[in-house]
Protein backbone atom coordinates (compact mmCIF):
# COMPACT_ATOMS: atom_id res chain seq x y z
CA UNK A 1 0.00 0.00 0.00
CA UNK A 2 1.50 3.15 -0.70
CA UNK A 3 1.68 6.72 1.60
CA UNK A 4 -1.42 8.02 1.80
CA UNK A 5 -3.40 5.57 0.10
CA UNK A 6 -6.25 4.67 2.13
CA UNK A 7 -6.66 0.52 3.21
CA UNK A 8 -9.11 -0.98 1.40
CA UNK A 9 -10.69 -2.35 4.83
CA UNK A 10 -11.57 1.06 6.20
CA UNK A 11 -13.12 2.65 2.58
CA UNK A 12 -16.09 -0.24 3.21
CA UNK A 13 -16.01 0.83 7.06
CA UNK A 14 -16.51 3.91 5.83
CA UNK A 15 -19.44 3.28 3.77
CA UNK A 16 -20.99 0.72 6.13
CA UNK A 17 -20.31 3.08 9.03
CA UNK A 18 -22.85 5.84 7.34
CA UNK A 19 -25.42 3.45 6.34
CA UNK A 20 -25.65 1.73 10.06
CA UNK A 21 -26.04 5.85 11.01
CA UNK A 22 -29.05 6.52 8.70
CA UNK A 23 -30.37 2.43 9.23
CA UNK A 24 -32.56 4.13 12.51
CA UNK A 25 -32.69 6.94 14.94
CA UNK A 26 -29.48 6.58 17.31
CA UNK A 27 -29.71 8.48 20.35
CA UNK A 28 -26.69 11.06 21.10
CA UNK A 29 -24.97 8.71 23.21
CA UNK A 30 -25.32 5.55 20.87
CA UNK A 31 -24.11 7.67 17.94
CA UNK A 32 -21.04 8.92 19.99
CA UNK A 33 -20.05 5.47 20.47
CA UNK A 34 -20.39 4.09 17.56
CA UNK A 35 -18.50 6.88 15.66
CA UNK A 36 -15.60 6.37 18.77
CA UNK A 37 -15.46 2.53 17.97
CA UNK A 38 -15.24 3.24 14.19
CA UNK A 39 -12.02 5.85 15.06
CA UNK A 40 -10.65 2.88 17.28
CA UNK A 41 -10.72 0.61 14.28
CA UNK A 42 -9.24 3.13 11.78
CA UNK A 43 -6.52 3.91 14.35
CA UNK A 44 -5.40 0.26 14.71
CA UNK A 45 -5.63 -0.78 11.00
CA UNK A 46 -3.26 2.23 10.63
CA UNK A 47 -1.04 1.55 13.27
CA UNK A 48 0.54 -1.63 11.51
CA UNK A 49 -0.22 -3.56 14.79
CA UNK A 50 -2.90 -5.70 13.46
CA UNK A 51 -2.54 -8.57 10.86
CA UNK A 52 -2.16 -7.52 7.18
CA UNK A 53 -5.19 -8.99 6.15
CA UNK A 54 -7.24 -6.17 7.85
CA UNK A 55 -5.93 -3.52 5.79
CA UNK A 56 -7.60 -5.33 2.26
CA UNK A 57 -10.90 -7.35 4.30
CA UNK A 58 -13.30 -6.01 6.47
CA UNK A 59 -14.48 -9.13 7.73
CA UNK A 60 -10.73 -10.04 8.81
CA UNK A 61 -11.22 -6.26 10.94
CA UNK A 62 -14.28 -7.19 12.52
CA UNK A 63 -13.72 -11.21 13.07
CA UNK A 64 -11.54 -13.55 14.40
CA UNK A 65 -7.53 -12.85 14.81
CA UNK A 66 -8.08 -9.21 13.64
CA UNK A 67 -10.69 -8.87 16.02
CA UNK A 68 -8.65 -10.59 18.98
CA UNK A 69 -5.53 -8.04 17.87
CA UNK A 70 -7.86 -5.32 18.40
CA UNK A 71 -9.17 -5.73 21.59
CA UNK A 72 -5.81 -6.65 22.81
CA UNK A 73 -4.82 -3.02 22.07
CA UNK A 74 -8.20 -1.57 23.96
CA UNK A 75 -6.95 -3.76 26.94
CA UNK A 76 -3.21 -2.46 26.68
CA UNK A 77 -4.65 1.18 27.01
CA UNK A 78 -4.20 2.51 23.16
CA UNK A 79 -7.05 4.13 22.27
CA UNK A 80 -7.35 6.03 26.13
CA UNK A 81 -6.33 9.57 25.93
CA UNK A 82 -4.39 10.24 28.98
CA UNK A 83 -5.17 14.06 29.38
CA UNK A 84 -9.17 13.21 29.92
CA UNK A 85 -10.93 11.95 32.73
CA UNK A 86 -12.74 9.03 32.58
CA UNK A 87 -16.45 9.24 32.94
CA UNK A 88 -17.68 8.34 36.83
CA UNK A 89 -19.04 5.06 35.63
CA UNK A 90 -16.37 4.05 32.92
CA UNK A 91 -14.44 0.72 33.75
CA UNK A 92 -12.32 -1.59 31.32
CA UNK A 93 -15.43 -4.10 31.20
CA UNK A 94 -17.94 -1.52 29.75
CA UNK A 95 -16.07 -0.11 27.24
CA UNK A 96 -15.13 -3.45 26.52
CA UNK A 97 -18.48 -3.87 26.22
CA UNK A 98 -19.23 -1.10 24.06
CA UNK A 99 -17.15 -1.91 21.60
CA UNK A 100 -18.23 -5.40 21.23
CA UNK A 101 -21.69 -4.33 20.84
CA UNK A 102 -20.69 -1.68 18.29
CA UNK A 103 -18.41 -3.79 15.94
CA UNK A 104 -21.19 -6.45 16.42
CA UNK A 105 -23.81 -4.21 14.89
CA UNK A 106 -21.20 -3.04 12.10
CA UNK A 107 -20.72 -6.80 11.27
CA UNK A 108 -24.54 -7.53 10.30
CA UNK A 109 -24.83 -4.37 8.85
CA UNK A 110 -22.18 -5.38 6.12
CA UNK A 111 -23.65 -8.55 6.19
CA UNK A 112 -20.94 -10.50 7.87
CA UNK A 113 -21.04 -13.53 10.10
CA UNK A 114 -18.58 -13.31 13.12
CA UNK A 115 -16.64 -16.39 13.97
CA UNK A 116 -15.75 -16.98 17.17
CA UNK A 117 -13.56 -15.46 19.06
CA UNK A 118 -10.90 -17.00 21.19
CA UNK A 119 -10.23 -14.29 23.97
CA UNK A 120 -6.50 -13.44 24.25
CA UNK A 121 -5.21 -15.29 27.03
CA UNK A 122 -4.03 -12.29 29.53
CA UNK A 123 -2.07 -15.20 31.85
CA UNK A 124 -0.07 -16.90 29.54
CA UNK A 125 2.30 -14.35 29.25
CA UNK A 126 3.62 -13.69 32.81
CA UNK A 127 5.45 -11.21 34.25
CA UNK A 128 9.86 -11.20 32.47
CA UNK A 129 11.12 -13.59 35.65
CA UNK A 130 13.99 -12.15 37.65
CA UNK A 131 16.93 -13.73 36.09
CA UNK A 132 15.42 -12.21 32.87
CA UNK A 133 15.22 -9.02 34.38
CA UNK A 134 18.69 -8.86 35.81
CA UNK A 135 20.24 -10.16 32.66
CA UNK A 136 17.95 -7.67 30.25
CA UNK A 137 19.41 -4.48 32.82
CA UNK A 138 23.05 -6.25 32.19
CA UNK A 139 23.02 -5.79 28.25
CA UNK A 140 21.38 -2.38 28.99
CA UNK A 141 24.61 -1.47 30.82
CA UNK A 142 26.81 -3.28 28.13
CA UNK A 143 24.92 -0.53 25.89
CA UNK A 144 25.66 2.16 27.76
CA UNK A 145 29.60 1.27 28.52
CA UNK A 146 29.51 1.29 24.41
CA UNK A 147 27.27 2.85 22.91
CA UNK A 148 26.46 1.43 19.22
CA UNK A 149 23.66 0.25 17.32
CA UNK A 150 20.68 2.02 15.22
CA UNK A 151 18.66 4.91 15.97
CA UNK A 152 15.85 2.90 16.71
CA UNK A 153 18.31 0.75 19.27
CA UNK A 154 18.90 3.90 21.27
CA UNK A 155 15.46 5.10 21.47
CA UNK A 156 14.85 1.49 22.86
CA UNK A 157 17.42 1.50 25.24
CA UNK A 158 16.85 4.51 27.11
CA UNK A 159 12.97 3.38 27.13
CA UNK A 160 14.02 0.16 28.57
CA UNK A 161 16.02 2.28 31.53
CA UNK A 162 13.34 4.63 32.19
CA UNK A 163 10.71 1.09 32.36
CA UNK A 164 13.18 -0.82 34.24
CA UNK A 165 13.59 2.32 36.78
CA UNK A 166 10.36 3.61 37.24
CA UNK A 167 7.70 0.73 36.21
CA UNK A 168 5.64 3.58 34.14
CA UNK A 169 2.27 2.14 32.06
CA UNK A 170 2.53 2.63 28.39
CA UNK A 171 0.82 5.65 28.45
CA UNK A 172 2.94 7.38 31.37
CA UNK A 173 5.90 6.39 29.20
CA UNK A 174 4.27 7.50 26.10
CA UNK A 175 2.99 11.23 27.97
CA UNK A 176 6.63 11.76 28.38
CA UNK A 177 8.16 15.36 27.42
CA UNK A 178 11.82 16.25 28.05
CA UNK A 179 10.99 19.06 30.59
CA UNK A 180 9.36 15.78 32.61
CA UNK A 181 13.21 15.20 32.91
CA UNK A 182 15.20 16.71 35.82
CA UNK A 183 18.60 18.42 35.38
CA UNK A 184 21.09 16.03 34.14
CA UNK A 185 18.22 13.24 33.39
CA UNK A 186 18.87 11.99 36.35
CA UNK A 187 15.20 12.26 37.65
CA UNK A 188 11.60 11.47 35.50
CA UNK A 189 8.20 12.90 36.50
CA UNK A 190 5.72 10.08 35.54
CA UNK A 191 1.93 10.97 35.73
CA UNK A 192 0.76 8.12 36.99
CA UNK A 193 -2.55 6.80 35.42
CA UNK A 194 -3.95 3.92 37.22
CA UNK A 195 -6.54 1.60 35.82
CA UNK A 196 -10.38 1.20 37.10
CA UNK A 197 -9.56 5.08 39.16
CA UNK A 198 -11.26 7.59 38.51
CA UNK A 199 -9.22 10.82 37.14
CA UNK A 200 -5.70 10.75 37.18
CA UNK A 201 -3.15 9.40 39.69
CA UNK A 202 -0.29 11.28 41.69
CA UNK A 203 2.25 12.90 40.13
CA UNK A 204 5.16 11.20 41.38
CA UNK A 205 9.06 11.79 41.00
CA UNK A 206 11.29 8.88 40.23
CA UNK A 207 15.23 8.81 40.54
CA UNK A 208 17.33 7.43 37.90
CA UNK A 209 20.65 5.70 37.70
CA UNK A 210 23.37 7.43 36.51
CA UNK A 211 23.45 4.67 33.44
CA UNK A 212 19.53 5.59 33.34
CA UNK A 213 20.33 9.14 32.78
CA UNK A 214 23.30 8.79 30.17
CA UNK A 215 21.29 6.23 28.69
CA UNK A 216 18.72 9.46 28.06
CA UNK A 217 21.12 11.73 27.09
CA UNK A 218 22.65 9.90 24.99
CA UNK A 219 19.24 8.66 22.68
CA UNK A 220 18.11 13.09 23.57
CA UNK A 221 21.22 14.65 22.08
CA UNK A 222 21.70 12.50 19.49
CA UNK A 223 19.23 10.60 17.33
CA UNK A 224 16.11 12.84 19.13
CA UNK A 225 17.87 15.67 18.21
CA UNK A 226 18.70 15.33 14.60
CA UNK A 227 15.00 13.85 14.25
CA UNK A 228 13.80 17.04 15.32
CA UNK A 229 15.33 19.68 14.28
CA UNK A 230 14.11 22.47 12.14
CA UNK A 231 10.34 20.43 13.54
CA UNK A 232 7.81 23.66 14.18
CA UNK A 233 4.28 23.84 15.78
CA UNK A 234 4.59 23.27 19.72
CA UNK A 235 6.37 20.96 22.12
CA UNK A 236 7.38 17.50 20.98
CA UNK A 237 7.55 14.36 23.03
CA UNK A 238 10.87 12.84 24.27
CA UNK A 239 10.05 9.51 21.90
CA UNK A 240 9.57 10.45 18.36
CA UNK A 241 8.98 8.65 15.17
CA UNK A 242 12.01 7.81 13.34
CA UNK A 243 10.74 7.98 9.63
CA UNK A 244 7.72 9.26 7.97
CA UNK A 245 4.72 8.14 7.98
CA UNK A 246 1.02 9.08 7.64
CA UNK A 247 -2.10 9.66 10.87
CA UNK A 248 -5.66 9.78 9.84
CA UNK A 249 -4.51 10.58 6.24
CA UNK A 250 -2.30 13.08 7.30
CA UNK A 251 1.45 12.87 6.04
CA UNK A 252 4.04 13.23 9.08
CA UNK A 253 7.60 13.57 8.75
CA UNK A 254 9.65 11.97 10.55
CA UNK A 255 10.39 13.13 14.56
CA UNK A 256 7.07 13.74 15.74
CA UNK A 257 5.70 12.61 19.14
CA UNK A 258 5.83 8.57 19.18
CA UNK A 259 1.64 7.60 19.99
CA UNK A 260 1.24 4.53 22.37
CA UNK A 261 0.39 2.82 19.51
CA UNK A 262 3.51 2.88 17.70
CA UNK A 263 5.43 3.28 21.29
CA UNK A 264 3.54 -0.46 21.73
CA UNK A 265 5.36 -1.71 18.50
CA UNK A 266 8.89 0.04 19.22
CA UNK A 267 8.67 -1.68 22.53
CA UNK A 268 8.06 -5.56 21.18
CA UNK A 269 10.75 -4.45 18.11
CA UNK A 270 13.44 -3.86 21.20
CA UNK A 271 12.58 -6.82 23.21
CA UNK A 272 12.79 -9.59 20.11
CA UNK A 273 15.81 -8.03 19.67
CA UNK A 274 16.94 -8.25 22.87
CA UNK A 275 15.87 -11.48 23.22
CA UNK A 276 18.12 -12.57 19.84
CA UNK A 277 21.17 -10.92 21.83
CA UNK A 278 20.60 -12.42 25.10
CA UNK A 279 19.84 -16.13 23.61
CA UNK A 280 23.72 -16.14 23.03
CA UNK A 281 24.47 -15.34 26.78
CA UNK A 282 25.46 -18.56 29.50
CA UNK A 283 22.36 -18.87 31.59
CA UNK A 284 19.71 -16.95 29.69
CA UNK A 285 16.37 -18.58 30.63
CA UNK A 286 14.68 -17.99 27.51
CA UNK A 287 12.52 -15.06 25.47
CA UNK A 288 11.08 -12.19 27.57
CA UNK A 289 7.64 -11.54 26.69
CA UNK A 290 6.93 -8.99 24.04
CA UNK A 291 4.22 -6.89 25.94
CA UNK A 292 5.67 -3.87 28.24
CA UNK A 293 3.34 -4.72 30.55
CA UNK A 294 5.44 -7.74 31.30
CA UNK A 295 7.73 -5.84 31.98
CA UNK A 296 6.56 -3.52 34.08
CA UNK A 297 5.15 -6.12 36.39
CA UNK A 298 8.54 -7.85 36.11
CA UNK A 299 10.02 -5.23 37.43
CA UNK A 300 7.57 -4.62 40.57
CA UNK A 301 7.82 -8.28 41.74
CA UNK A 302 11.82 -7.65 42.00
CA UNK A 303 11.36 -4.90 43.86
CA UNK A 304 8.95 -7.08 46.26
CA UNK A 305 11.08 -9.96 46.48
CA UNK A 306 14.16 -7.34 47.17
CA UNK A 307 12.12 -5.90 50.33
CA UNK A 308 11.17 -9.06 51.21
CA UNK A 309 14.29 -11.05 51.25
Amino acid sequence: MSSGQQPISLAELASVHARLLASQEWSKEQARQLNMVVRQLERAVTSGELPPETEVSLSALLTGRGQAEFRRLAKEGAFRDPSRRPAKDSSTSNSGNVRTLWVERLAAQAGIEITEYVPYDWEAQQPVSGQQLRMFQGLLLQHAQRPTGSLEWQRFVAMAHVVVESAPRSGELAALFPDDFGADRRSVWLQRNPQRVEGLGERERVDLSPVAARAVRQWESGGRASLTAGLTGGRVGMWVTLAANHRHGVSLRAGVTLQEIGLHKAWRRGIRTANGVLSAWPGWPGPMPVRMECMRLGVLQSRESGLAA
